[in-house]
């Protein structure tokens, strides 16, 4: 009844999804964006996926998990699609001629990603925040590795499946980890503040680590870390003021040995600071945040020891990346350049534009084919062979020659979020990825629709559809200077017809729910603090708000809204919030520091602003913290309530007694989320921490 309700209001027709009844809005949507006039202030983006696939189409299935018990819950959701990534880890290129792959981080996911079919597949097994990513020469081994609590190092074959977990590998987490080329070893790096490298022959021992070595932490920030691709036991460790080459000597009669550590290479103050490092056949190369590449060779073989033969200033700017591809020199500057120089340091080419300050560049796993090879199709020259010549434009290099310049297509990301496959011949990048600008804050489920909205910390609010994954419409909001600009929540009414935007800075913005345009005489400035909560009554009639000053604040939501009043009920900040309606009128709760406050809604009350009435304090626990309340779903008469302690209680509505008190499932930390909904006349609980 209540979506017959909204669809007529809004004038949508009503689809089916799964045995349940959404509002159509995509055409709506569409009309909406047409209207230029009107709406020219919506920034609509374009879609970054025409249609969600199943990832089983492409890899088999759409998650791979450990099979280990992960959790005493089990858990009925698994993941299908995400918008946005984690900026601080480097995104891994597996792209080849016959596909188009990249791994990157989110959250506790390492996700593979094909953006040419549009899917995406989930690697489960880490319990924290992926903290590094890296693969081996041919991209047929990946390794991922995690900082926190239980800390994991996973190595994956390409398919993806798990070849090999290391748990525990450091108490402090891992801070980089990296494969051989043939990926018989693994190199791992702890956190801060005392770095200790390990070398893993992963192989044959996944307890203990072949050999190690502690780092001085005198020599500055670790920055990155390299394998020789030439070499399996070699290895280079970047710090900002010094350079450690290291070489992992195996003993005769076992499977450890030693890792010999040349002696810390330190620049003068004029070259800078050290950025990165590569190795070019028999010699590595270093860059500088002053521009610079110092050229190191090999001065003693037995020992393994490193000298540095010259420098180049390649660049008047920092140079954040290294790299070699094809034999060829690849450095990206600190304004987005990527230029090509040849093993000599002559440069060869660069890209026409600045694409930003990069966080990752990383070429194909192989070169772009000049030639096609395929038989005709005619049945009556079965033994004909053709050969079909791609038709590209040839990339010439900087030389006097003018000679043919084949570079592979690449990837790269910036520090603004942007991901983008750049290819070489046609200089034009193509973005394959949501742009990650800033955190997400805020969100929430647009009623009777595939909708999700979603806030960020730069006060951007997104629209989402979640079924096909494409971003509807970006609107960013006009913040005032000097004015914490992030979404701290956000909130659809019952009949999503209207969405409420509270920000950091105390703001609440009404927003179409649609265009995402602010509503007539925004934004509402009655609160000063951090907006914590927001709800609306039944009927989208009422809204209220708390705040992090422990205040209460109450609308009428007339046109335009108008204040009903403000409480400061709370010596604590408040947990939960929620409306009630009873026969006696309209009421209000709000939980927090052991009590639960009732409020009345006078709507006889003549002055608007003193609608809001105090009708009582009453005390629901003792020595735990309350977190959370909701409507007891199966009996209206009831209340539910979950504590710091992990124990859910049963209030009675009336007298708010507790009549009942059951232990909550212990998942490590208090549940801050509850929800009661039926489906298909089953009722059901939804609770998160």
């Amino acid at each position: 009844e209540g979506i017959n309700v909204v669809a007529k209001e809004l004038k949508l027709p009503i689809k089916i999804f799964g045995n349940r009844p959404f509002l159509d809005t995509k055409a709506r949507v569409e009309e909406v964006l047409s209207q230029t006039d009107a709406f020219a202030t919506v920034d609509t983006i374009s879609s970054i996926a025409s249609t969600v696939k199943s990832a089983s189409d492409r890899f088999g299935s759409s998650v791979t998990a450990l099979d280990i018990e992960e959790s005493p819950v089990d858990s009925p959701f698994a993941p299908r699609w995400c918008f946005g990534f984690n900026t601080e880890v480097q995104i891994i290129n597996l792209s080849t001629d016959n596909q188009s792959l990249i791994l990157f981080a989110n959250a506790q996911y390492p996700v593979l990603y094909d953006f040419h079919e549009n899917t995406m597949h989930f690697m489960q097994g880490h319990h924290n925040t992926v903290s590094f990513l890296a693969r081996n020469l041919t991209g047929s081994l990946l390794v991922s590795a995690d900082s926190g609590p239980d800390s994991r190092v996973i190595i994956w074959d390409s398919r993806p499946c798990v070849v090999a977990v290391l748990d525990s590998v450091h108490p402090s987490g891992t801070m980089f980890a990296g494969l051989s080329a043939s990926g018989e070893y693994l190199v791992t790096v702890s956190a801060p503040p005392h770095p200790l490298v390990q070398l893993w022959d992963w192989r044959k021992d996944k307890q203990t680590a072949a050999a190690n070595k502690c780092i001085i932490e005198s020599f500055g920030e670790i920055v990155e870390l390299v394998m020789n691709p030439n070499c399996e036991e070699e290895f280079v460790l970047t710090c900002q003021f010094g350079i450690f080459f290291f070489y992992f000597e195996k003993a005769k009669d076992s499977d450890k040995g030693t890792l010999l550590c040349d002696i810390p290479h330190q620049l003068s103050g004029r070259l800078g600071s050290f950025t990165d490092a590569t190795f070019l056949s028999e010699q590595a190369l270093t860059s500088t945040s002053k521009g610079y590449v110092i050229v190191w060779v090999e001065k003693d073989k037995l020992h393994h020891t490193k000298q540095q033969v010259k420098h180049v200033r390649l660049h008047s700017e920092e140079i954040t990346h290294i790299e070699i591809v094809d034999g060829l020199v690849a450095i990206a500057t600190k304004s987005g350049n990527i230029r090509i120089y040849d093993s000599d340091l002559k440069f060869l080419w660069a890209t026409k534009e600045h694409l930003g300050i990069l966080t990752t560049l990383s070429f194909n796993l192989s070169r772009v084919k000049e030639n096609a090879h395929t038989t005709c199709g005619n049945r009556s020259h079965s033994n004909c062979a053709v050969v079909w010549r791609r038709e590209v434009n040839q990339l010439m290099d900087a030389t006097l020659q003018n000679k043919p310049l084949q570079v592979r297509q690449f990837l790269y990301s910036t520090k603004n979020g942007e991901v983008a496959y750049f290819n070489s011949t046609k200089e034009v990048p193509q973005p394959i990825l949501y742009p990650s600008k800033a955190n997400y804050t805020a969100i929430d489920v647009m009623p009777h629709s595939s909708y999700i909205c979603a806030g960020t910390s730069q006060g951007q609010v997104i629209l989402f559809d979640c079924y096909d994954c494409k971003v509807k419409v970006s609107k960013q909001l006009s913040i005032k200077d000097n004015v914490c600009q992030g979404v701290s929540f956000l909130r659809y009414s019952p009949s999503g017809l209207m969405l409420a935007c509270a920000m950091y800075s105390g703001e609440i913005w009404l927003l179409d729910p649609l265009t995402l345009n602010p509503r007539p005489c925004m934004p509402l400035a009655h609160c000063v603090d951090c907006i914590t909560h927001v709800i609306f009554s039944s009927h989208s009639d009422y809204l209220a708000v708390a705040d992090t000053g422990m205040c209460v604040t109450v609308y009428l939501l007339r046109n335009p809204p108008e204040l009903a009043g403000q409480y400061q009920a709370h010596s604590k900040v408040i947990a939960d919030m929620m409306f009630v309606s009873s026969p006696d009128g309209l009421r209000l709760f709000t939980l927090g520091d052991r009590n639960l406050v009732e409020f009345e809604i006078d709507e006889r009350e003549e002055d608007t602003s003193k609608s809001l009435k105090f009708v009582n304090v009453h005390r629901v626990e003792q020595t735990a913290r309350p977190c959370c309340i909701v409507r007891y779903l199966p009996d209206l008469s009831y209340y539910l309530m979950v504590n710091s302690e992990m124990k859910f209680k049963l209030l009675e509505a009336e007298m708010l007694h507790c009549c009942k008190t059951i232990q909550a499932p212990n998942l490590g930390s208090p549940i801050k989320f509850l929800r009661c909904f039926t489906e298909h006349g089953q009722p059901y609980l939804l609770f998160g921490t």
